[in-house]
């Protein structure tokens, strides 16, 4: 769901004229080297989760391998946008699809240096941008030692104010009558580009029928416990769902629920 949050502040910033594009080479604070394998990383392959980032992990007996969900973002590192950026490059930027928590963090510091460097404060800035402008009085985001707002996950809200991100989509981005996401912007979020993969810009879609009775389509932002904030734009519907157990969410039953309630919409 956090994921989320963050893939439409990049949106913000890109309407706001903070950043150009989504295919422009990834501006992390510790990304300046133009040498460097990381400046082939764009911010479409942060979103996407192809970035191709990764880290070493030593075992016990001295072995040494790869890991691929970046744990020292929300146990581990005092600065977890730091230990993002100091992940290593594994494949080659946007060859594959893996999903990490690296990468988003990535996009969080960037954000943080849109803000600090325009000499504007953090925390009132960054939930301006967004979550302020659509009323989502109940959101509250997590930060780590260092005071980065973890942009991967540890944000919390209401189910109602989850909506609030749904419809922002449903209305291609613009909120009271004022744009507040570039134009085409719910479209490219919301759409899978690439063969193999469900997942488009920090949101899963339907193409590949996972929800049998909802339309193709259909997309959705996926949090713990099964939260989703499912954006319904053929039926201009958005339906928030929250599971407070820990057993997994019966998406079978969830499916005939969503279809029901898109068949009384109509």
């Amino acid at each position: 769901m956090t994921k989320a949050i963050t893939c439409t502040v990049i949106g913000r910033l890109i309407q706001e004229g903070w950043l150009a594009s989504v295919y422009d080479p990834a501006p992390a604070p510790l990304w300046r080297d133009p040498r460097a394998i990381h400046r082939l990383i764009t911010l479409d392959h942060l979103l996407r989760m192809r970035s191709g980032l990764a880290f070493p992990v030593l075992h016990g007996d001295g072995r040494m391998t790869l890991g691929f969900e970046n744990s020292a973002v929300y146990q581990d590192a005092g600065d977890a946008f730091q230990a993002a950026q100091r992940s290593i490059v594994a494949t080659v930027p946007g060859a594959v699809y893996r999903y990490i928590n690296s990468g988003l963090n990535v996009l969080g510091a960037i954000v943080r240096d849109q803000i600090e460097r325009r000499g504007l404060r953090y925390y009132e800035t960054l939930y301006g941008l967004l979550v302020d402008r659509l009323g989502m009085a109940s959101y509250q985001h997590s930060a780590d030692i260092a005071g980065n707002l973890i942009a991967s996950g540890a944000g919390f809200a209401t189910l109602r104010d989850y909506a609030k991100l749904g419809v922002l989509y449903l209305q291609n981005g613009v909120w009271d009558g004022e744009r507040l996401l570039p134009q085409g912007w719910a479209d490219y979020a919301l759409t899978a580009t690439h063969t193999g993969t469900s997942y488009a810009a920090c949101f899963r879609t339907n193409i590949d029928r996972l929800f049998p009775d909802l339309p193709p389509d259909t997309a959705w932002a996926s949090g713990a416990s099964d939260q989703r904030i499912f954006i319904l734009r053929r039926h201009r519907l958005t339906v928030t769902v929250s599971n407070e157990t820990d057993h997994p969410m019966n998406l079978i039953a969830l499916n005939h629920v969503i279809a029901t309630a898109i068949a009384a919409w109509a």
